[in-house]
């Protein structure tokens, strides 16, 4: 063992340096806890980079998640065949390009009208709130009688425009038509109109086709 103070070569037993008496098990028991100092934070870092690497994985999942389905070919979409709730988030981003002014817009090989849009965009946003997959049937949907809104400002929380795109979906597969209006806490509100709902779904589904996750908020 070598001497710290003097550079003595002692016996590895040795408690006392024999040259300068320096105490020798002290200092091994220094060295020993600076050791356990540095093996403590060797795990810490290891730690901290398995974290940061299950992050990195997960959010590289839900990247895939928001993916999902874009092998399929726009060309297999059919009346019949229904519309994969995989792909409609990059449909919501189509109609986020008109910016709400088209009458119908071509998607592959189907033509769909803003109310169809509606259907599939409010029926998509339910599904993908439940991690369900599916095709949405491509439904002939009626022009509403006298569409109105009061609310074209603010924003709505995820339970609300969930909600909103839950009974939009309804009201059509039980009436064959778009609502006039839909409330955004109180159903009988005319609080949003079928543009409003449009605009606002196509926010939402856009935002998970670039983050694989339903947005926490929306505005309006």
């Amino acid at each position: 063992m070598i001497c710290p103070k003097c550079g003595h070569e002692n016996d590895e037993d040795a408690i006392y340096c024999e040259k300068c008496g320096k105490n020798l098990k002290k200092t091994s028991g220094t060295l020993g806890n600076q050791t356990k100092l540095l093996i403590g934070l060797c795990v810490v870092l290891i730690l901290i980079a398995g974290v940061t690497a299950g992050v990195l994985m997960k959010n590289s999942q839900n990247t895939s998640k928001a993916n999902e389905g874009s092998d399929v070919s726009k060309d297999q979409i059919s009346e019949g065949t229904g519309f994969p709730v995989s792909l409609a988030p990059d449909l919501a981003s189509e109609i986020e390009k008109q910016n709400g002014t088209f009458e119908t817009i071509k998607y592959g090989s189907v033509s769909l009208d803003k109310y169809q849009c509606i259907y599939i965009l409010s029926k998509a946003t339910v599904m993908l709130n439940k991690n369900e997959s599916g095709n949405i049937t491509i439904k002939s949907v009626g022009a509403p009688d006298s569409p109105y809104g009061f609310v074209s400002t603010g924003s709505l929380s995820k339970d609300k425009y969930v909600d909103v795109a839950y009974r939009t979906y309804n009201w059509i597969n039980t009436n064959g038509i778009a609502p006039n209006y839909v409330g955004i806490s109180n159903p009988g509100q005319p609080d949003l109109s079928p543009d409003t709902i449009l605009s606002v779904l196509s926010d939402v589904l856009s935002q998970y086709k670039s983050t694989g996750k339903l947005p926490e908020t929306v505005a309006i």
